[in-house]
């Protein structure tokens, strides 16, 4: 696997959206290209970050 199928299937894998045979073709390839493991770690990181951001309640106004 080059880079450029890569770079998808890692945003489908932090959606937990890949068939066993991508998971697998996924780690094979970020354990021997280190840009796509960087990539990885930090779109990783920041769907962590997201996910523990406090959510936001909001009013329910009608127009009419």
């Amino acid at each position: 696997m080059n880079c450029d199928p890569c770079q998808r299937l890692i945003s489908r894998a932090l959606d937990a959206r890949l068939s066993s045979d991508e998971e697998q073709d996924l780690q094979s390839h970020l354990e021997t290209c280190e840009a796509c493991e960087r990539e990885w770690r930090e779109q990783n990181r920041m769907r962590q970050l997201i996910q523990g951001l406090p959510g936001v309640e909001t009013e329910a106004v009608l127009i009419g």
